[in-house]
């Protein structure tokens, strides 16, 4: 019983401390909007921080609510981004993305 209270605490802890990284990774975005949309394509080092540290929150939050098999086709399409460049059919092959791209075209970008 005294496991179990425990470890309802941290999972409870824990629940938080993804809330507040939630609102943190929002709010960087909100207050910042015009000076991102002002430097379109250059960003820097924070901007990818937070878009890294939002499409973990998202696939935590999909996980949560669906299940696993949500996160992991974004992890697959995330991977097929990466990727792309070493898919030998033609059809499906591309130059691939660099990480920064990736998290700034879903994340930080208009079009995320």
């Amino acid at each position: 019983m005294l496991q179990k209270l425990a470890q309802n605490k941290f999972f409870l802890l824990f629940d938080y401390i993804l809330a507040i990284l939630g609102v943190v990774a929002a709010l960087y975005i909100v207050l910042n909007g015009q000076a991102l949309q002002a430097r379109t394509g250059i960003y820097n080092d924070l901007d990818c921080i937070i878009a890294y540290l939002g499409i973990l929150l998202v696939l935590e939050a999909s996980r949560r609510i669906s299940g696993p098999a949500l996160p992991l086709l974004a992890i697959l399409f995330l991977a097929y981004c990466y990727f792309g460049r070493y898919i030998p059919l033609p059809l499906f092959a591309h130059r691939g993305y660099s990480i920064r791209r990736i998290l700034s075209s879903y994340k930080i970008s208009s079009k995320g």
